[in-house]
């Protein structure tokens, strides 16, 4: 066994798009398929962006305002997940902090997810 640590503070600082959070690549697949873990400050934003593949940000602690295309934000907290298709401007925010799992992939499909 090996243990990992993915602790804010070894991770890299994301300041593009008016972006306040960290970022940690976890790993990285063939092709463009990625999976990272993202921490936001209380106050922290991933700015509005496009997604280049489709993308579900799992929250696993904490809170946050995600938006879409529409810029309509809902609220996702600790268990819940947003999924953002190819191209679709998207968007975070969290007053109170977040940290979130994130995976990238081409092939990742919404209709594909076990819930």
């Amino acid at each position: 066994m090996k243990l990992l640590s993915f602790q804010v503070e070894s991770g890299r600082l994301i300041t593009d798009f008016g972006s306040d959070f960290v970022h940690q690549l976890v790993t990285r697949f063939e092709g463009e398929a990625a999976v990272s873990l993202v921490h936001l400050p209380p106050g922290g934003t991933i700015g509005m962006h496009e997604a280049r593949v489709p993308q579900l940000m799992i929250v696993c602690c904490g809170s946050a305002e995600v938006c879409g295309s529409n810029s309509r934000f809902s609220s996702v907290k600790a268990g819940d997940a947003a999924f953002w298709t190819t191209g679709e401007r998207h968007e975070t925010i969290s007053d109170e902090g977040m940290t979130a799992l994130i995976l990238e992939s081409p092939v990742l499909k919404e209709q594909d997810f076990k819930l």
